[in-house]
C-alpha cells in the first residue's frame, strides 16, 4: 500500500499483552527451559526499552541484532542477559 498523509497509520502497543503472551508460551514448556525475547530492530517496531523493561521478569535474556542495540538495554537498566545475534 502506498504511504498517504491522508490516512496515518498509528500502532497501539499493549505491553501487557505481549507479557500476556510469555506467559502463555510459559505455561506449556518446563520451567527450565530458558525464556529469552527477541527484541531485535526495537523489538520489531514496538520499542525495545519499553518491551524489554515490562517483561524482563518473564524472561532469562534479550536477543539483539547488533551492540548498538546491546548497549540501549544497559543504558536503560536492563541488567539481564543480552545475545547479540
Amino acid at each position: 500500500m502506498k504511504a498517504s498523509l491522508h490516512r496515518p497509520t498509528k500502532a497501539v502497543i499493549d505491553l501487557s499483552a505481549i507479557a500476556f503472551n510469555i506467559e502463555q508460551i510459559a505455561a506449556h514448556i518446563p520451567r527450565s527451559v530458558q525464556k529469552w525475547a527477541v527484541v531485535k530492530a526495537n523489538a520489531y517496531g514496538h520499542g525495545a526499552v519499553p518491551v524489554s523493561q515490562h517483561v524482563q521478569a518473564l524472561v532469562d535474556g534479550f536477543c539483539v541484532s547488533n551492540i548498538d542495540e546491546a548497549l540501549e538495554l544497559r543504558e536503560a537498566g536492563i541488567a539481564k542477559s543480552i545475545l547479540i545475534l
